[in-house]
Order: structure tokens, then sequence, then C-alpha cells
């Protein structure tokens, strides 16, 4: 009988339910219990509307097939093989797999990706899927109740795992990757291919894409390429194995080196929206800092995962803001043009410290608890003085007033964060990636 350890327990290969929790890890053991409460109530018929979604994304995988060919040519064989399931994860990838090349390919389950990243093609695990209906609602039948809901709202996700996960067996089978590199650790794309590879003897690779809280799972591939001490101390209180740790800081930032803010003053701020702010109180503090401060550039950026340009057309037209299109400018690109930045809980209020960019943390009261280890200062930034906290509109003026003409210098505040920097390797990052993996794949 074949067992893995997955880093939370072990399970057998196969599709029970333990397997499926682990697999969606995310879905099971992240998202908030009230939050998944209250989506099932708002929601009517919850179950027959993830069923539709999983046969209009089947009918979307058909009209895709032809774009997701080029996954299959025998050229991929044997190649190393970075996996990327959003922009963010992209941009955390590239500037590692631009020194593998030519002996490697990005992979992507994202179609809006498929410029940059070649195409999984999701008919064959859509088409697979479907036989494992009967064992799904099985499965559904002898899950507890706050589970039940799981299901409710995530069937299609759940159901399309099944044929992912044999589609994974196949593709491991024929391509034989030489590795596997991937930045998300907790959702099924990448667990189950990362679960699957590391049983047939691929040694993987989790290169940290983002900052790291405490409900994040056990490290589960060979090698896990973090960002700095602070990561190391997180994935270690949930019982990963330190041994498989090393640090290269963040490989992303290595071509903006030289760009650091070496200004004193403050000319232009960024808005960095996330999922869980709330568009009545983004409004609100636009508006008080262009009436405060009616000579200071206000900078829009809408998180690019699920937020959408169009979602504030109407504050972007009402107070003539700039804009940047966080699904095609890169966050450190954007930072670049900025002196400081207000956001909630977000990465990037590190990515700004280590450009010298003054990060501003804004949490307000409307702010929504999508995962349970979302709350105040969700990644240690205001402990650690990385981020200055305001605690309302006029916290945000009285902060702005003080740095305006005296910006400080933070940067090296980020070194708990990222090991690199103010070292011999800052901005040589991805090549400390690449070394480590070179070296361990011998």
């Amino acid at each position: 009988m074949t067992y893995l350890n997955s880093g939370n327990m072990t399970t057998r290969l196969e599709m029970n339910y333990s397997f499926i929790k682990n697999a969606h890890y995310n879905l099971f053991f992240m998202y908030s219990k009230t939050k998944i409460d209250q989506w099932v109530s708002e929601m009517r018929l919850a179950f027959i509307t993830s069923i539709a979604k999983y046969f209009i994304s089947l009918a979307r995988s058909v009209f895709l097939f032809p774009l997701s060919l080029r996954s299959l040519s025998p050229n991929n064989r044997g190649k190393a093989v970075f996996f990327a399931i959003s922009k963010n994860n992209l941009d955390a990838l590239k500037p590692v797999f631009a020194l593998f090349q030519p002996d490697a390919i990005m992979l992507t389950n994202n179609h809006e990706l498929r410029s940059s990243s070649i195409l999984i093609p999701f008919i064959f695990p859509y088409i697979l899927s479907i036989f494992y209906i009967p064992k799904s609602i099985l499965i559904y039948n002898r899950a507890s109740q706050i589970d039940k809901k799981v299901f409710q709202l995530y069937f299609h996700h759940i159901l399309l795992s099944m044929g992912y996960f044999r589609y994974c067996q196949l593709y491991l089978h024929l391509f034989s990757p030489k590795t596997i590199v991937f930045a998300n650790d907790h959702v099924y794309y990448t667990r189950i291919l990362i679960m699957l590879a590391e049983k047939k003897g691929i040694k993987c690779y989790y290169l940290q894409h983002s900052s790291i809280t405490s409900d994040f799972p056990k490290l589960f591939s060979s090698f896990a390429l973090l960002e700095g001490q602070y990561a190391k101390e997180k994935y270690v209180s949930n019982g990963s194995d330190s041994s498989r740790i090393t640090f290269i800081g963040i490989p992303k930032f290595d071509k903006f080196v030289n760009d650091i803010n070496q200004k004193k003053c403050v000319k232009r701020i960024g808005i960095c929206t996330t999922r869980s702010m709330d568009v009545n109180e983004i409004t609100d503090l636009i508006a008080l800092i262009k009436d405060s401060f009616p000579d200071l550039e206000v900078v829009l950026r809408p998180h690019p995962s699920s937020e959408s340009l169009k979602k504030y057309q109407d504050l972007i037209d009402s107070f003539d803001l700039g804009i940047s299109n966080s699904k095609t400018e890169d966050t450190f690109a954007f930072l670049n043009k900025v002196d400081a930045i207000i956001s909630g809980n977000s990465s990037i209020h590190l990515e700004a410290a280590l450009l010298n960019v003054f990060p501003i943390y804004y949490f307000g009261q409307k702010t929504e608890i999508l995962y349970q280890g979302d709350g105040y200062d969700k990644f240690d930034y205001v402990k650690n003085k990385i981020a200055y906290p305001v605690d309302g509109l006029k916290d945000v003026v009285h902060l702005l007033e003080q740095i305006m003409e005296n910006k400080p210098n933070i940067r090296p505040r980020a070194k708990y964060y990222c090991d690199t920097v103010d070292t011999v390797y800052d901005g040589k990052s991805a090549e400390l990636a690449v070394a480590n993996i070179c070296e361990t794949l011998r």
C-alpha cells in the first residue's frame, strides 16, 4: 500500500476524504469558517451553482485546448518545470526560470498567463473527473457539517482535482521532469502535482512568493527556497523540517537593486488594494488625501488576484487617479514610481521597504476576514516595524504630514524578512536559487 507524507498527515495516495482535504488545504484549513457559513447562507443553491461552474469551465477548456497543445510536445521531456498559478507566482519564478534556459519550461493552469507560460490542457482533467462524480458524492456524504459547506461552495474544484490527479500521474510518467519549482504550497493544482512528483523521486523546490502566516501548511517538497528568517520561523513553528530550508532573498527584486528610493520627500503615493479592503473605505481614504494634499499624486493599484479596474472606475474618474494595472505591471516597477504606499494585509509592504518606499498599514473597520490567519497585522509588519500603522483617516493625514518632507530610511528593517538585504548577495537572489537547485540536484 502506497503512503505519502504530505506535510500535515500521512495519507494513502488515493482520492479519499483525507486526501481531498489535504490537497485542497486552502479551502478546508485556511478559509475562515465564519466566512464559509456566510457564503453558504448568501448563495442559494450553492451546490447546483458549483456544478454549473464545472460544466461552464469544461466548455471553456474545449476552446482553450488548441492553445495548450504546446504542453504535449516531446521537446518538453526531461526538462525542469516551473509551475505558476497566478501573476504573482509568475513574477516570483521568472528570474530563476530565466537562468535555467533553455532547459526549463513554465507551465500554468491559468489561461490569463498563457502568453508567457505553457497552458496545461485541462480538457483532459475535466473529462476524467466526470467519471468520479459518484465517488465525490460518497466522499461528500462522509464529510463533517462544515466540510459539507466547503464541498457545496467549491464542488467544481474538488471534482476537477480528481481528474487532475490522474492527469498528473500520466504527465509525470510521460514527461519525467528533471525537477519542479513552484511558488504556491496550499492549492490543489500544485499540491497534487508535487506530492505525486515527490513520490516518483523527483526533487521539487518551493520558492516563496509572498510573506507567510501561521496558517500555512507544513513544507512537503524536498526543498524550500525561503526569503528569510521570518518565513523560516513560521514554517518551523507548524512542524516543518528546517533542514529543507535555504534562504535566497527575493529574486524578483534583483533587477531593481540599483533603484532604491533615496528621496527625502513624498511626491507620489500608491494606494494598493487587497481582496479584503472595502471599496467605500478606499474611496474615503483617497478623498481625504486629495483634499489634504492637493499637490500629492495618487496612484491606485488594485490587487491582481480578483480585483478589477472596472470595480474602481467611478473612483478613478472622480479623483483623476493614476493607475497601475497589477496584471501587467510588475510590483517593483510600480514601486519604483512612488515614494510611499498605503495598503492592508499585503506583501507589498515588504516589497516597498526593500526599495525604501515608505509603507503605511491601513486596516479599515470594514476589512473582511477571508482566511483564518487574517486580522490585524497578518504578516507582523507593524510588530516588526516594517510598516507604519494608522488607526483612522485622521492618522493617515498626520503621518503623511510627518514624512512629506522628511521620509526616513526604512530598508534595513526588511532584513528579518529578506535575508540578502545589505549583503554581497543583495540583488543576486536568483543566482542563489539556481546555485542551490543545481547543487542539490546532483
